[in-house]
């Protein structure tokens, strides 16, 4: 889900955060993938066609490989405790049950995974959620910028999010600057986390009715969810019993630091891959 309706206040409050770029623009950079919207596509896919291989992922890489493009592709690991909730409701709307508490690679990823390999992508499966394994790497300057189409990538910190880089060779790509939107709203960081929160998140509930504009204003004005909280009409808009929007901020702002990242390799196309290394600090 991401965060709710942010890309739309983003547009109405902060369009100069967004640009409009073609996929040629990214030439040369490294990109980190958020695999989850691409697996979504593929099992709903094989579910409709179960003959269809997995060509839409090989020919969307090699799109991406003819122009220059680096991709990383980062596939989910262990769901942290905050999303199963949304998960289970998730898979439930799906018409099945979620069962993946431990994050394994289902068969289904790990043949992804060999594809991409024999076409020598690097490919990592994060220690937890996709998104925030991304947004680490581009803040430690591994790779350009995320390519996903949640937005919650931002709240995690990456600098630059691209949607739609979908391996279309004429596709329009959207590319959302955070430097850019905090500076026009006005706001931190972790403000902007909170702004997130109060959008709706996929680690906690939501104060009902609050709307994104009515959530923005409230952040400009006290800062911090605590004091919105405080001066919010809880007749109109109820705060939710045991909200535990707390541990839903330390997702965001506290990415565990204990990995470092090295890539083995100097070419995509020199090595028969390239070999990402975890190691604790």
């Amino acid at each position: 889900m991401g965060i709710t309706k942010l890309a739309d206040l983003v547009r109405s409050e902060a369009p100069d955060a967004i640009s409009h770029k073609d996929i040629s623009d990214y030439s040369g950079k490294m990109i980190a993938l958020d695999t989850s919207i691409i697996m979504q596509q593929i099992r709903a896919a094989l579910s409709s066609s179960p003959g269809l291989t997995l060509s839409p992922l090989f020919y969307r890489t090699l799109t991406l490989l003819e122009h220059d493009i680096k991709p990383v592709f980062v596939f989910e690991g262990k769901p942290p405790t905050e999303k199963i909730s949304t998960l289970e409701k998730r898979a439930e709307a799906d018409g099945r049950k979620f069962t993946n508490y431990s994050g394994v690679a289902s068969t289904q990823t790990i043949n992804c995974m060999d594809l991409l390999k024999l076409l020598g992508v690097p490919v990592v499966q994060a220690p937890g959620d996709a998104e925030a394994f991304c947004a680490q790497l581009v803040k430690r300057g591994v790779v350009h910028a995320v390519a996903s189409e949640d937005m919650d990538t931002l709240p995690f910190g990456a600098a630059l999010l691209i949607r739609q880089l979908n391996g279309s060779k004429n596709s329009e790509v959207i590319e959302y600057s955070l430097v850019k939107l905090l500076n026009k709203l006005n706001i931190s960081q972790k403000e902007f986390v909170d702004l997130c929160i109060l959008l709706g998140c996929d680690y906690c509930d939501k104060i009902s009715g609050l709307g994104p504009k009515r959530a923005l204003d409230l952040i400009q004005k006290h800062r911090t969810i605590e004091q919105v909280v405080l001066h919010v009409n809880r007749k109109t808009h109820p705060v939710p019993h045991f909200w535990n929007f707390e541990a839903a901020r330390k997702l965001f702002l506290e990415q565990p630091n204990t990995t470092t990242l090295s890539l083995s390799g100097q070419s995509l196309m020199r090595k028969p891959w390239l070999v990402f290394k975890l190691r604790k600090t």
